[in-house]
C-alpha cells in the first residue's frame, strides 16, 4: 500500500503551480521567427541578419563562375531616415518613429539586436513610401533593444539611420503611463517671434598692448578698412575715437553690433554649444493639457514640472539619444528620443494614458485563483490515488 503524506502532496502541488506561472510568463514572448505585422505595413517574418535585396537573376547551371548580381534601380538619396523616437508599448513590442529618406524610396528596412552595433534580426520591408512609424513585435520583456532603419528603392538600398535604443516593459506593472502617441517636431518661429529684436547684440574685444583700430578690424572683422565701423559702434562709450583713432589698453570695444531676433540669438547660443532646446508638451487621451507632471530628460539630467498648458522647456540639451521620463499621480512612463540636425529647437508632443490598475490586479487575481484551484485539484487527486492504492 502506497502512502503519500500531506507534505509531499503540497510540495508537488506547489511545483505544478510554479510550472503553470512560469508558462504564463513565457507564453507572451514568442520567438524571433514570429510574424512582424500585417495590413498597412505588409506582413512577413523576421530574418536572421539583414541583407540587401538583389535582382531575381537565376544562377547558371554551367561550370563557369556565376556573375555578381546587379541592380538597375536608383539608390535613395544621401539623406538617411532619422530614427528619432522609440517607445515600449508593453513587454514584447516597441513603437519606432522615423523621418522620410531621400527620394527615390519605395520601402523601408529594419535591423535590430540586444547589443549596440550588433543586429542579428531584421526585416527587408517594414512599409512603403510614407511609412513613419513601425511597431516591432515578438520581443522579450524587460530587455533593451537597439534599432536602425533605412530606405530602399526596388533592389537598391540607402544609408542606415542613426541607432536608437529602449527597453521593453516588464510583464507586470501597476504604475505605468502609456505613451499612446509621440511626435518630435522642429520649431519654426512665427513672424511675430522673428520681429522681436535684441538691441546692440555685439561681440566684445578687450584692447591689448600694440593694438590699433586697423589691426583690430583686420583680425576681428576681416578687413582693416572697417575700423570706421568700430568707431561708430563705440563713440558713445569712448568719445575720443571721433577725433582720434588711438585706443588704450583695457578698453572694451563693441564689434559686429546689430539687431537680431530673440530666436536667432538663442539659436546662435545653442549652436555655439552644439546643443538643442526641447519643449515637451504633455496631453491626455482627450487632448487636455497635463499640468503638474514631472518631466526628466537624460543624459545630463534636467527636471522640470509642466505648467497649466502641459508644457515644459529644456535648454542646453546635447545632441544624440536621450531618455524622456514623465511622472504623474504615481504613474511613470518613458521614451527615447534622438536629437540631430541644424534646427536647434524641437517640440516633443506626448499623448499619455494611465493604465487601469484595477484591471491589471483583476488579471493577477484570476491567475492566482487558477493556481490555487490547480493546487487543490492536485491534492484531491493524490488523496484519491493513495486511497485506491
Amino acid at each position: 500500500m502506497i502512502s503519500i503524506s500531506m507534505k509531499q502532496m503540497l510540495k508537488q502541488g506547489v511545483s505544478l503551480l510554479f510550472l503553470f506561472l512560469l508558462t504564463l510568463s513565457v507564453f507572451p514572448s514568442t520567438t524571433f521567427a514570429a510574424s512582424y505585422g500585417s495590413g498597412k505595413y505588409g506582413s512577413g517574418k523576421y530574418g536572421v541578419g539583414e541583407t540587401a535585396a538583389t535582382s531575381n537573376n537565376s544562377s547558371s547551371s554551367n561550370t563557369s563562375s556565376p556573375s555578381a548580381p546587379s541592380c538597375g534601380d536608383q539608390s535613395p538619396g544621401a539623406k538617411a531616415p532619422w530614427l528619432y523616437g522609440a517607445i515600449a508599448q508593453n513587454g514584447n513590442s516597441i513603437l519606432l518613429y522615423f523621418t522620410e529618406a531621400d527620394n527615390p524610396v519605395d520601402h523601408y528596412a529594419l535591423e535590430f539586436g540586444t547589443k549596440s552595433g550588433e543586429y542579428p534580426w531584421g526585416a527587408t520591408n517594414i512599409g512603403g513610401k510614407g511609412t513613419r512609424t513601425y511597431l516591432v513585435q515578438s520581443l522579450q520583456p524587460n530587455t533593451t533593444y537597439y534599432f536602425k532603419v533605412r530606405g530602399g528603392n526596388g533592389c537598391a538600398t540607402g544609408s542606415w539611420s542613426n541607432e536608437i535604443s529602449t527597453k521593453t516593459k516588464g510583464l507586470v506593472s501597476f504604475n505605468q503611463l502609456d505613451f499612446t502617441q509621440s511626435e518630435l517636431e522642429p520649431v519654426v518661429p512665427s513672424q511675430e517671434e522673428q520681429a522681436v529684436t535684441i538691441q546692440n547684440a555685439c561681440q566684445t574685444y578687450t584692447v591689448k598692448s600694440g593694438d590699433s583700430l586697423w589691426n583690430i578690424a583686420s583680425s576681428e572683422l576681416g578687413d582693416g578698412s572697417k575700423y570706421t565701423d568700430i568707431i561708430e559702434q563705440n563713440k558713445e562709450t569712448y568719445p575720443s575715437l571721433s577725433s582720434s583713432n588711438s585706443v588704450s589698453v583695457g578698453w572694451e570695444l563693441k564689434l559686429n553690433c546689430g539687431e537680431i531676433s530673440q530666436r536667432e540669438q538663442t539659436d546662435k547660443e545653442e549652436a555655439a554649444l552644439n546643443n538643442y532646446i526641447v519643449n515637451v508638451n504633455v496631453v491626455d487621451a482627450d487632448q487636455n493639457p497635463v499640468g503638474g507632471a514631472t518631466v526628466t530628460i537624460h543624459s545630463d539630467p534636467q527636471e522640470a514640472t509642466t505648467d497649466e498648458n502641459g508644457v515644459v522647456r529644456f535648454k542646453h540639451v546635447e545632441p544624440g539619444q536621450h531618455r524622456v521620463l514623465v511622472a504623474y499621480n504615481g504613474y511613470e512612463g518613458e521614451q527615447s528620443i534622438f536629437l540631430q540636425g541644424d534646427n536647434k529647437e524641437f517640440t516633443l508632443n506626448i499623448t499619455l494614458e494611465m493604465k487601469n490598475i484595477l484591471a491589471s490586479r483583476l488579471v493577477m487575481a484570476i491567475i492566482a485563483g487558477m493556481g490555487l484551484v490547480i493546487v487543490v485539484l492536485v491534492i484531491f487527486l493524490l488523496r484519491a490515488r493513495s486511497k485506491r492504492a
